[in-house]
C-alpha cells in the first residue's frame, strides 16, 4: 500500500509538472525571426552581421550572396539612415506578421513599432515577400530543417531550468499572456522581448535569444550560465 501511493504521488508529481511545461511551447527557431534577420544582416546592419556561428552565417551567405542587391536590401538602408530601424525594430516586425509574412494585425504609425511608420511598414512587407520567393528562400529553410530542430534541441536544458509556477505566486494570477520562446541563430549577442496584441485580444509576449557562444565543432552551445540570466530576465 505504501509503495503505490508513494507510486501515485509520484506521477502526480510529473503530470503537474507536463502540465505545467504545456503553458510554455517548446523553444524553436521560426522562419520569421530568421528572415528578417537575413535580410538585415544583407543590409550590413551591425546588429545583424555576426559571424558567431559560422557554421550557420556560411550558410546564410552562400545562399543569398547573389541577393546582395535586391531592391528590399536598398529599402532597408534607406530606412536605416531615415527611420532608424533597427534592433528592437526588426523583430517587432518579425512576429507582427504570420508564416507566409502577411500583417496580423493593421499596421498604424505605432505598429508594428513606431520607428517604421505605417506606409514604409507595408512597403518592406510588399518587398519581403518579393524576396522571399526571388531568394528562393523556402528552399533555403528547407535545407536547415535539421540544423533548426538541433539548435532548439540543445536549448531545452536552459528552457527546462525554468520555473513555470513564478508568475502565479509572484503576480497572484495566472499569466494573461502567452510567452514564445525563440532561437535567433544568426542574431548573436542580440535578444529581444517584443510583443503583439492580437485582434482576438490575446497578448503574446516573445523572447527571442541570440546564439553567441559555439563548441568546439562551431555548433550552437546552450549553456545555463551564459543563458538562463537573459531568458529569465
Amino acid at each position: 500500500m505504501k509503495l503505490i501511493i508513494t507510486l501515485f504521488f509520484s506521477l502526480l508529481t510529473v503530470y503537474s509538472f507536463g502540465q505545467n511545461r504545456n503553458a510554455l511551447d517548446r523553444p524553436k527557431v521560426d522562419e520569421r525571426i530568421e528572415i528578417l534577420s537575413i535580410v538585415f544582416r544583407l543590409a550590413e546592419s551591425e546588429e545583424y552581421s555576426s559571424k558567431i556561428f559560422k557554421l550557420y552565417t556560411d550558410k546564410i551567405d552562400s545562399h543569398y550572396e547573389p541577393y546582395k542587391n535586391h531592391e528590399i536590401i536598398q529599402f532597408i538602408k534607406k530606412l536605416r539612415v531615415e527611420n532608424a530601424v533597427g534592433y528592437d525594430a526588426v523583430m517587432s516586425m518579425a512576429i507582427h506578421l504570420d508564416n507566409q509574412l502577411n500583417p496580423l494585425v493593421e499596421f498604424t504609425d505605432k505598429v508594428p513599432e513606431k520607428r517604421w511608420g505605417k506606409d514604409k511598414a507595408n512597403e518592406f512587407v510588399r518587398l519581403l515577400k518579393k524576396f522571399y520567393k526571388e531568394s528562393n528562400s523556402k528552399q533555403f529553410f528547407k535545407e536547415n530543417e535539421q540544423l533548426y530542430s538541433e539548435v532548439s534541441t540543445r536549448f531545452l536544458p536552459v528552457y527546462e531550468h525554468l520555473d513555470l509556477d513564478w508568475y502565479t505566486k509572484f503576480y497572484g494570477k495566472e499569466p494573461n499572456e502567452k510567452f514564445v520562446i525563440i532561437n535567433g541563430l544568426g542574431n548573436g549577442g542580440g535578444n529581444y522581448g517584443p510583443s503583439i496584441d492580437l485582434p482576438n485580444g490575446k497578448r503574446e509576449v516573445y523572447a527571442i535569444m541570440g546564439t553567441w557562444k559555439t563548441d568546439s565543432l562551431g555548433m550552437a552551445d546552450f549553456t545555463i550560465d551564459n543563458y538562463f540570466p537573459t531568458l529569465h530576465h
